[in-house]
């Protein structure tokens, strides 16, 4: 199965078909991290997300810079590889890359899938997560992961 990528809002679709759903984002609120969204936070989270993994989540100055205040995408994404390449960052990364490389070598599972709430991968911290993992991947196990954005 390959590593997907999602928006959080298909969490249930996510989970009917089986997918072990990660959350990454950095604070559980709207995009500028003033008011909380109920909807990640309140008790009906298990129907978007399994797991909640804020370590391997950008960090909330540099969201709201991108968003907000003409932060390149460039200078996004190398502030963001640098933080989940290093320290505690990267132990959640091998994590990952080790649970993505056991879901895709059982035929019987479904996979996992990496969420955020941007609608856009393009322009998402899950594109350059899922990029990261496949390079893991293939370093440390030598495997071929397949990424796909659902």
């Amino acid at each position: 199965m390959p590593l997907y990528t999602g928006v959080v809002w298909d969490g249930q679709k996510h989970k009917a078909r089986g997918l072990i759903r990660y959350l990454t984002l950095s604070r559980l609120s709207d995009n500028a991290g003033i008011r909380p969204d109920k909807r990640l936070w309140m008790p009906q989270k298990d129907d978007l997300y399994d797991i909640y993994y804020p370590v391997l989540a950008p960090d909330e100055k540099d969201v709201r810079d991108w968003y907000f205040h003409g932060l390149s995408w460039e200078n996004f994404s190398e502030k963001y590889l640098k933080k989940i390449k290093n320290g505690l960052g990267f132990n959640f990364l091998l994590d990952l890359s080790r649970k993505a490389v056991e879901e895709d070598l059982h035929p019987d599972k479904e996979g996992i899938i990496l969420q955020c709430v941007c609608s856009e991968v393009r322009f998402c911290h899950r594109r350059i997560l899922a990029e990261e993992i496949k390079l893991l991947v293939e370093d440390r196990w030598g495997h071929d992961l397949m990424i796909k954005n659902v």
